[in-house]
């Protein structure tokens, strides 16, 4: 890939810190075939979670296992990772390693060495880690793309007499580069006026469409319909 890909690029949400006994309570099923297969000897006070967008990963052709290297390049901890599938790595700082840079610093208790370290240090990180791409370039896009690729799906509205739903993919988005706004303009020039741009509300109890099909939001465009 040409584009740059920032570790960061490929979190989903917020990176969360839990501590170790709340690991263990619901410890993931993927942590045992890693430990048969990778390595065994990963132990914290504190953990970082990531969730990574799966759909960016087979976009831009990357696996676990590259962001997991990266991100253990250079720093002193073990990423534990799932299948692609499941989209998950949990961060281990090696506590020796960060004890002793702690202690060195002077900053904080030891027992809290772990979590300091991963806001101080891990998390600030993933903004410069780059996974793939040359650095310095954010977007590269085609000369010319057809609009109509950055639409997933299409649904007659029930609501709003003649009016359609296009639902867009964000992934889609993100390769194109093509934006809302060209659709709109595409609509509007055809003319089909558009009511509305709007997320995405929950489905499927707390998962969103978004996360599960990697569908960014509803575009609602009046008029005889798409064709």
């Amino acid at each position: 890939a040409i584009t740059e890909i920032k570790v960061k690029d490929l979190v989903k949400g917020i990176p969360d810190i839990e501590t170790a006994d709340q690991i263990e309570q619901d410890e993931p099923w993927w942590y045992g075939p890693y430990r048969m297969l990778i390595r065994n000897d990963f132990q914290s006070n504190s953990i970082l979670r990531l969730d990574i967008d799966v759909d960016m990963l087979y976009a831009y052709k990357i696996n676990m296992e590259d962001i997991s290297r990266v991100i253990e390049q250079d720093q002193s901890v073990i990423c534990v990772y799932s299948p692609m599938n499941e989209g998950k790595i949990h961060i281990y700082p090696i506590e020796k390693s960060v004890a002793t840079k702690i202690k060195a610093d002077g900053v904080v208790d030891r027992r809290n060495a772990s979590m300091v370290f991963l806001w101080e240090a891990v998390i600030p990180a993933l903004d410069k880690l780059t996974i793939s791409g040359t650095v310095g370039i954010k977007q590269i896009y085609p000369v010319e793309a057809p609009v109509w690729q950055i639409v997933k799906d299409e649904q007659k509205s029930g609501s709003v007499d003649r009016g359609w739903f296009l639902i867009l993919n964000e992934v889609r988005m993100k390769i194109t580069g093509i934006r809302t706004e060209k659709l709109i303009h595409l609509c509007t020039t055809a003319g089909l006026p558009v009511g509305s741009v709007a997320s995405r509300g929950p489905v499927m109890g707390n998962a969103s469409i978004a996360s599960i099909v990697g569908i960014s939001s509803i575009l609602t465009c009046v008029g005889a319909g798409p064709t």
